[in-house]
């Protein structure tokens, strides 16, 4: 008791202190986060599409050589003549040189270009080379492309490989390039551009935001193109992967052994490349870190002064109030309440005559309270279930049906509608607090489909299903099930020309009788939906779903605030109404429910 109640104590010193500096270190620390990541991501992404321009107008180069070899007639031409005779012609070597310096240009007056081959399908195995002009794939020291060319699926117009290359044997390091390939469709070919990787990673480095920034680039199949630097913790780590697992977050956090990093991605829908940009995350985070810490040393200073005060004062006023609450624990459980004090001392002896010249008067009015309640309850069931039905109208109905049936002299459409709707407001009348069967509700149902039938023709039909006999005669609070299939019937054939199909399906799952009805109508959009669920649990009214509503606050009523009506619905499909009662082991009759398919 004395643990708890100098729990109290500290709970009350720790608030007024704690809580502010809780709220306002959580509000600037979060702030500050949003703020840095915002500016991150901002100041990220504007550096990778910068990239992505700087290396794409690179590769625009392709663009020129494209249209003149695959769209220029004649020099087509005098590259085909020169790929198909396995020794030049004459006639051909002034133009052949011309297309190689026409090739080399390029690739001598750009620093990024390692070289460029262009190659058409032929049987000789020839290409044009911008370093040596026509060579052949049994003698060039770079074939590697070719092998990339030849097992590619041909489905992509262009695509990217990263290669190592040595030309000589001596060589102790190979060259890092990549090359880009380009199909060519007026003959069977293709054109691969070499890109030097270590000339771009260094303006990969300069276009850096900070030293500590890592630009990655990849290509479709996921393999590293580029990069500016590579922490080793990164090399293991499925960067491509990740990102796509996150594709909806503007930042990703990626954790290593040793670190975390902050990621940020830019695609390129031409090449398909990916651009990432990665920081460790400690070096943009140091500022709230500080502040985190600043907030927690603050909070531990006043959680160890808030103890000292709550320790003073619950030593202080334990007693007076272990006295109280020993009157107030005789008083709960009936045993002799001690005198009323004579004089007022403090502000406990206060409160100690109060509770004890109120404590009678308090579980009297409780009493009281309880009994309003239930006769509150009573009156709005009574009220509810009456506002369903007029009464007047049942004895005009039957003066009605016996003028319709002197003008025929015989039943017809117009007496059975009146049978019909007769049979349903002597039911909804008659003792409107009474339970009734669940084939008496389904009969009361039945009459009211067969008038809307008359109603509506064809528009829809009704289907029954259900574990029929084993539960037609558990007991249950009428005039549930007309007012879902009403709900149905009317908002289905208002809204749709379709023919609108109802499925009425009761079932007995353990101690609960499940009844639910089903409709292929337009259904209900998802903001209304929302607002129909939420007037729902709170038990109140819509103007454009009486029956529903009504329903649903006498099943709150009837079996307890758990049996309310759950509505599920998706516009364009249909909706599903449904509730359970709970229900009792009834007596077994051999003659079935009536539950079977509705005639058309």
């Amino acid at each position: 008791m004395k643990k708890r109640f100098f729990l109290k104590n500290l709970a009350v010193f720790l608030l007024p202190i704690m809580v502010p500096m809780i709220l306002l270190g959580s509000l600037s620390i979060a702030v500050l986060q949003s703020y840095i990541k915002n500016e991150i991501s901002s100041s990220h992404i504007r550096q990778l599409k910068q990239t992505k321009e700087h290396l794409e107008l690179m590769l625009n180069e392709m663009d020129s050589l494209i249209l003149t070899l695959d769209n220029h007639s004649k020099i087509n031409n005098v590259l085909g003549n020169l790929l198909e005779n396995e020794l030049p012609k004459y006639e051909d070597i002034v133009p052949g040189e011309m297309l190689q310096a026409f090739l080399n240009a390029p690739a001598n007056a750009r620093p990024y270009i390692h070289s460029i081959y262009v190659y058409y399908r032929n049987d000789h195995g020839l290409f044009v080379s911008s370093n040596v002009g026509v060579a052949n794939l049994n003698s060039y020291w770079d074939t590697g492309w070719y092998d990339d060319y030849r097992n590619h699926d041909g489905k992509a117009e262009i695509w990217t490989e990263p290669r190592n290359i040595k030309q000589y044997s001596f060589e102790k390091d190979e060259k890092r390039i990549v090359t880009v390939y380009r199909k060519l469709h007026t003959r069977d070919g293709m054109i691969a551009l070499n890109l030097s990787r270590d000339y771009i990673e260094d303006i990969l480095r300069s276009l850096a935001v900070s030293s500590e920034q890592c630009v990655l680039v990849f290509n479709e199949k996921g393999q590293l193109l580029f990069s500016s630097s590579m922490p080793d913790d990164l090399k293991q780590m499925p960067i491509v992967q990740a990102q796509e697992d996150h594709a909806k977050e503007s930042l990703l956090a990626l954790q290593s052994h040793s670190d975390s990093f902050i990621v940020n991605q830019v695609n390129s829908n031409r090449y398909g490349w990916e651009y990432f940009s990665i920081v460790p995350k400690k070096s943009l985070f140091r500022v709230p870190t500080q502040l985190s810490t600043a907030t927690l040393l603050l909070l531990l200073v006043s959680l160890v002064v808030s103890m000292l005060l709550a320790y003073y004062f619950t030593s202080l006023n334990y007693n007076r109030l272990s006295s109280m609450m020993s009157i107030i624990d005789s008083a709960v459980r009936g045993k002799p309440l001690p005198p009323l004090p004579v004089t007022i001392k403090d502000e406990y002896g206060y409160i100690l005559h109060n509770i004890l010249t109120t404590f009678i008067e308090q579980n009297y009015l409780k009493v009281q309270l309880s009994e309003q309640k239930y006769r509150l309850q009573a009156a709005k069931l009574l009220a509810l279930q009456s506002q369903i039905n007029p009464h007047f109208l049942y004895n005009t109905l039957n003066a009605i049906y016996w003028e319709v049936f002197k003008l025929t002299a015989k039943p017809n459409q117009g007496t059975e509608m009146i049978e019909n709707l007769s049979y349903i407001l002597d039911y909804s009348l008659s003792s409107p607090a009474q339970t009734v069967t669940l084939q008496e509700e389904i009969d009361h149902t039945q009459s009211y489909i067969r008038i809307q039938k008359f109603r509506h023709k064809d528009k829809f039909e009704v289907i029954w299903k259900g574990n029929h006999e084993e539960i037609q005669h558990f007991k249950i609070v009428k005039l549930l099930l007309q007012p879902l299939v009403e709900n149905s019937i009317y908002h289905g054939i208002k809204e749709t020309t379709t023919r609108v199909v109802i499925r009425i399906k009761i079932m007995l799952r353990g101690n609960r009788l499940r009844i639910s009805v089903t409709d292929n109508g337009m259904g209900i959009e998802k903001d209304r939906l929302a607002e129909i669920r939420r007037l729902l649990s709170e038990g109140c009214e819509s103007p454009g779903h009486i029956g529903l509503f009504n329903t649903n606050i006498r099943l709150k009523l009837s079996y307890g605030e758990p049996y309310g009506i759950a509505i599920k619905s998706k516009h364009g499909f249909g909706t599903l109404i449904s509730f359970d009662i709970p229900v009792a082991a009834a007596p077994h009759y051999s003659f079935p429910l009536y539950c079977q398919q509705e005639e058309d």
